[in-house]
């Protein structure tokens, strides 16, 4: 398995947990046992 995830999705885009901070994905990663990651989702949708 690859230990680092370059394209995450967050709230900004629409696409994921808009319960989710960013710090919460980091904690995530870090759980699963990435070593690197990185914030590089979608451009940000309108808001429901």
């Amino acid at each position: 398995m690859q230990n680092f995830n370059y394209h995450s999705h967050t709230y900004r885009c629409g696409h994921a947990d808009f319960n989710m901070e960013d710090e919460d994905y980091i904690k995530e990663y870090i759980k699963m046992g990435f070593k690197k990651m990185a914030f590089t989702d979608h451009c940000p949708q309108k808001m429901r």
